[in-house]
């Protein structure tokens, strides 16, 4: 609902089955908060088949890089990347944590920070190396906030800021 130019949005989801594309793209950069909001209601739900977060997210950093339209002006590109499976240790396919790296490293070398919404996992880490930021999501129902503040979550503006810390022995 929040999306209006000069910012241009694009949606994608990630799958492997075999045969198939890790990433598909539904539509172009656009402004057009209409026809975001369409493609976003008719995502049925859950990909089918294995989880390649890591190359699609390469694939995601390469596409935004490319785009004429996002990487017109003074524009901040960025990625927002939002799933419920951010652990390297728990892949689907094998290389999973090489992947990640080449995913942080092309984020990084395009100067494209990635945004880090969902489980805990290597979000943080993620989000961290590329000039991103994370948002931890524990409940389904938090996401529809999190989308809605999504400008001034990317922009750092929020009023308010929170920090947990994690002692691991």
């Amino acid at each position: 609902d929040s999306v209006a130019a000069p910012d241009v949005v694009t949606v994608a989801t990630f799958q492997d089955i075999s045969g198939s594309p890790a990433l598909t793209t539904y539509g172009e950069f656009t402004s057009d908060a209409r026809s975001l909001k369409g493609t976003v209601n008719a995502l049925a739900g859950w990909e089918p088949g294995t989880s390649p977060l890591f190359p699609a997210l390469a694939d995601t950093v390469a596409l935004t890089a490319s785009s004429p339209l996002a990487s017109s002006g003074d524009r901040r590109r960025s990625v927002v990347a939002v799933t419920a499976s951010w652990h390297a240790g728990n892949c689907a396919y094998p290389g999973c944590t090489k992947a990640e790296g080449a995913a942080v490293e092309a984020a990084v070398a395009s100067r494209i920070p990635v945004n880090a919404i969902g489980d805990f996992g290597s979000g943080p880490y993620v989000a961290a190396l590329t000039g991103g930021v994370y948002v931890e999501i524990n409940d389904a129902a938090q996401l529809p906030i999190v989308l809605q503040n999504l400008n001034s979550i990317i922009s750092r503006n929020l009023a308010w800021n929170r920090v947990r810390l994690e002692l691991h022995a």
